[in-house]
């Protein structure tokens, strides 16, 4: 990185202006960068991970959130390391999912999702990737149990996850697409509605008021109502001004 330009020594390794970087070095820092990232969020995990075993519900008042008087676990972390509470929730859910435990006999247990633990531990993925794995077949694991099916799909997906092509990678957005699609095999009974389930149970209504004001009812799918939120947002907005009676 400091042969790059990314990092410049002369100021205690602070981050240099990449404003005169070639567009291949440019990348190359971006790429770098984000692999001590992803080795940032294994620690960011695997600490807030025990932070939430410390914080575990049945410890009570002895527990470590409640000890040091927050209501919750992750009013606690976020006060500690400045995060937002929803970002403190996801680390330590995460986090506890990929935690290696002791047995009663002074064996390890493996993680919950042992494939996404190893990965995240060697900085192959980061804090996204895992976390859409995680959500998206533990959700699956609540009626199904953790399955032989559901362990390969857990593998197959770390293994998109490091995949890259023309020196490009699967994004988070698209491992999460992978993941719908299996878990439409794993449990279909349980698996998301598709865009064209959603499509047929659209509807709208439009009903005017005595007033002269349109009252809006209606189901839409993400994408339609997407569109129709960005076509009304002028209409709804408070910079436009409002209009009174002479």
């Amino acid at each position: 990185l400091i042969g790059l330009g990314v990092l410049d020594p002369g100021s205690g390794a602070g981050a240099a202006a990449p404003t005169g970087l070639a567009t291949g070095e440019l990348m190359a820092g971006v790429v770098q960068v984000e692999y001590l990232v992803r080795l940032a969020d294994s620690l960011r995990l695997r600490l807030a991970g025990e932070v939430a075993e410390r914080c575990r519900p049945e410890l009570g008042e002895d527990g470590l959130s409640k000890a040091s008087n927050f209501t919750t676990p992750a009013g606690f972390l976020a006060a500690n390391t400045g995060t937002s509470e929803h970002t403190a929730k996801k680390l330590m859910k995460v986090g506890g999912q990929l935690r290696v435990t002791m047995s009663l006999c002074g064996l390890p247990n493996l993680p919950a999702f042992s494939h996404v633990a190893e990965a995240v531990g060697l900085g192959a993925i980061g804090f996204d990737v895992a976390t859409v794995i995680t959500t998206r077949l533990g959700r699956v694991a609540k009626s199904t149990g953790f399955t032989d099916a559901l362990i390969e799909a857990e593998a197959q997906l770390v293994s998109l996850a490091q995949e890259s092509l023309g020196g490009q990678c699967y994004s988070a957005d698209v491992i999460d697409r992978f993941a719908v699609r299996m878990i439409a095999h794993l449990d279909p009974d349980g698996a998301e509605p598709t865009e064209a389930q959603l499509h047929e149970k659209r509807h709208l209504t439009l009903v005017t008021e005595k007033t002269g004001m349109t009252k809006l009812t209606g189901l839409l799918p993400p994408t339609a109502a997407g569109h129709l939120r960005a076509a009304l947002e002028p209409f709804t907005s408070p910079r436009i001004p409002t209009f009174t009676d002479p």
